[in-house]
């Protein structure tokens, strides 16, 4: 099956990788906003991970407009990689199956990309919303996004959205794709090593409305800490001299890391685990007043910590 749309123009293709596990439901949407693109030079790849759901079933309405692989579940990143060896665009794009792009999105990036030669990615603001539909701030409201040489930047904060990225394939090749060990973060994994080498380019405009999965990030929150802990650590070793030189980065992304791994673990009730990760993170921050008042709270009894929790739920949708 083909999904090319195929043309005497000169504009460069652009192969759209979707990997998808179990998602048959949300699919039509994420696949109807790719073919709603104003930029017709798009060739789509659904990666089917080993879904159990009936997805087939609802891939075959898109015959002829889709390309689809099927394989055993192994991963997004294992998907993905897959996708994009059976893709042929000279961009490569990914959006996973639970997020949706607007019309112009890929008109705008490719435009911005064949400005820049000298770029390997760009990406897009977000508009979030949570699973019953309420709009949350946008990313770029909540992660300061940059341009350029962003590597520093981004290894103190990922601030890009796997559903905005667009890259150019020769890059890929060069740094190598993404890596599959990583089943959380292996998309920071992959920005990191670009960024190493490339500049980024962002469109400050929100192109992607990507959902938020609460539940799956509760349930998973201790291995995605746990690969960005590895991810951090063997970047640094791997590039020595950089970081002997910006300890200041170090200091502010595994302070932050801890604290953020700390909060997560303080709202599941492990106030022993997260006291131990407050304190981590006051190693590298120790004048921090915020995370001074976390840690103190992890001695407090459990009625004091259930009120501080509703406070800053209460917070937060104020905050929306």
């Amino acid at each position: 099956m083909s999904g090319s749309i195929v043309s005497a123009d000169p504009k460069p293709l652009v192969s759209v990788i979707i990997p998808t596990y179990n998602a048959g439901s949300l699919l039509p949407r994420v696949l109807d906003s790719v073919l709603a693109q104003t930029y017709p030079h798009v060739e789509i790849v659904v990666v089917d991970d080993g879904s159990t759901d009936g997805t087939s079933g609802i891939l075959r309405r898109y015959e002829g407009r889709v390309k689809v692989v099927y394989q055993a579940n192994q991963g997004a990143g294992a998907a993905r990689n897959a996708g994009i060896q059976l893709s042929r665009g000279e961009y490569v794009a990914f959006l996973d199956a639970d997020d949706e792009w607007l019309p112009d999105k890929l008109a705008k990036q490719v435009a911005a990309m064949e400005g820049d030669h000298a770029a390997a990615l760009c990406y897009t603001d977000s508009a979030h919303f949570s699973e019953t539909g309420m709009t949350l701030p946008s990313y770029a409201s909540l992660r300061r996004p940059h341009r350029g040489r962003v590597f520093e930047a981004l290894f103190v904060e990922n601030f890009v959205i796997t559903s905005s990225v667009l890259v150019r394939r020769d890059c890929l090749d060069v740094v190598g794709y993404f890596n599959p060990r990583y089943l959380n973060a292996q998309d920071y994994d992959l920005w990191l090593r670009l960024a190493l080498r490339y500049r980024f380019l962002y469109v400050p405009e929100v192109l992607v409305r990507y959902w938020s999965v609460a539940q799956s990030l509760s349930k998973n929150f201790d291995r995605l800490y746990a690969m960005d802990f590895e991810i951090s650590g063997r970047i640094m070793k791997e590039n020595p001299e950089l970081f002997r030189a910006r300890r200041d980065i170090v200091r502010t992304r595994f302070g932050s890391l801890h604290f953020r791994y700390g909060w997560r673990l303080f709202e599941n009730r492990r106030l022993q685990e997260a006291r131990r990760e407050f304190g981590a993170s006051l190693k590298f921050r120790p004048v921090d007043f915020r995370t001074y008042g976390y840690w103190v709270a992890t001695f407090l009894p459990e009625h004091f910590v259930a009120a501080i929790r509703r406070f800053r739920r209460a917070r937060a949708v104020q905050a929306q």
